[in-house]
């Protein structure tokens, strides 16, 4: 019998070595209300591989990630704040409107993401790559990403961080000017 993520994360803090395809995972109940469940919440994810799923205000706050796969993955309104993601790849994956407040991100890559109204407000991305990704009305809420040996690269434009001088807001100067 093939369990899903949230049938696992209900049950589990620490949950390795799984595939999971085609889930929707959401904290809105049959009927529109959102329920914010804490069952996800402090959870320790390793080496899983997440194909076509889908977070709809889903939390992962105060959550560990490591060696996880995202393949076409969408991020309605979730919460990844204050985590650790660690050597995790995004591919082809989507975030609107989600939260990496006070998260870590290293050795982590996103290749052809979009981000749309994400917040990275006082996150830290160590050795991290953003190819051809699209960015589209950011926050920083004022307190802007510490970026440390990363590169982010777009059509034809790329930038690379090496002391964590650079912050998103100039990002989005050049990329704009």
């Amino acid at each position: 019998m093939t369990q899903t993520f949230k049938s696992l994360i209900e049950n589990n803090r620490r949950i390795t070595s799984q595939n999971f395809s085609d889930e929707i995972l959401s904290s809105k109940s049959a009927a529109g209300e959102i329920i914010y469940s804490k069952s996800s919440c402090n959870s320790v994810l390793i080496k899983l591989v997440f194909n076509r799923c889908t977070f709809d205000r889903f939390s992962f706050t105060c959550s560990s990630f490591s060696n996880c796969k995202f393949n076409q993955c969408t991020f309605l309104e979730s919460e990844l704040d204050q985590s650790a993601i660690y050597q995790c790849k995004f591919d082809n994956s989507t975030f609107i409107n989600s939260n990496f407040h006070e998260t870590d991100l290293t050795e982590t890559s996103f290749h052809d993401c979009q981000f749309e109204e994400t917040s990275f407000a006082k996150a830290y991305l160590e050795n991290c790559n953003f190819h051809d990704t699209i960015f589209k009305n950011m926050d920083t809420k004022g307190f802007p990403p510490l970026i440390a040996d990363s590169k982010i690269s777009m059509k034809n434009f790329s930038i690379s961080f090496g002391d964590g001088s650079f912050n998103f807001n100039k990002v989005f100067e050049l990329i704009d000017g």
